[in-house]
């Protein structure tokens, strides 16, 4: 009885966490070249140069550390925000990927444009240009 005690331990000491819990994109700060990505366990948070968006639900990843999420996407600055009539933003589709701590993100937009990739990194500082 004892051994198989030691056997069912070291069979979950081998098991993958990820069989247990789906894996996410980490919560935290992510940063790169004109955006910033704040990930919390149940939304995520997204600023842009001249736009800014969220993402509804945990970002679940995929085989190959794939992700896709629905959320809001808003531009800002100029005319575009002058004539946005929905003042949360409109429906976008987010995907990307994860490697390490390097998240590649793009986003698809209600009226098909898309936009990035954006480049992340877990902890790094967000260079932002914001419109006027």
């Amino acid at each position: 009885m004892h051994l198989t005690g030691l056997v069912l331990a070291a069979f979950l000491a081998l098991t993958p966490q990820s069989a247990a819990s789906p894996r996410r994109v980490p919560v935290g700060e992510w940063g790169g070249p004109h955006a910033r990505l704040d990930v919390q366990e149940k939304v995520a948070s997204l600023e842009l140069d001249c736009a800014r968006g969220t993402i509804d639900g945990a970002l679940r990843l995929e085989r190959g550390g794939r992700f896709r999420a629905k959320g809001l996407f808003k531009r800002e600055g100029g005319a575009e925000m002058a004539q946005e009539a929905a003042p949360e933003g409109r429906p976008a589709q987010y995907s990307g990927t994860l490697k390490g701590n390097v998240l590649t993100l793009h986003i698809l937009t209600e009226d098909e444009q898309k936009l990035g990739p954006f480049t992340l990194e877990r902890g790094a500082r967000a260079d932002l240009v914001k419109c006027q």
